[in-house]
């Protein structure tokens, strides 16, 4: 587990991504996109949903280097 993770504008797209990916493999409602994410300083970005909370953390991630 991180500690004071700089949630940067690559990072927050990566985790909303992989995020947006494991929410519709599991829930009904297929998205676009998620709203409503919420990231922690912990390093954790966290999305709830109608059957499930998901997490992901930001030391998983490899954001894209474009």
């Amino acid at each position: 587990m991180a500690k004071n993770v700089k949630w940067t504008g690559k990072l927050k797209k990566a985790a909303s991504t992989a995020l947006l990916g494991i929410a519709n493999a599991y829930e009904t409602k297929r998205r676009t996109r998620l709203v409503g994410v919420k990231f922690s300083s912990d390093g954790s970005a966290k999305w709830s949903g109608h059957a499930h909370n998901y997490t992901i953390w930001a030391e998983d991630l490899k954001p894209d280097s474009k």
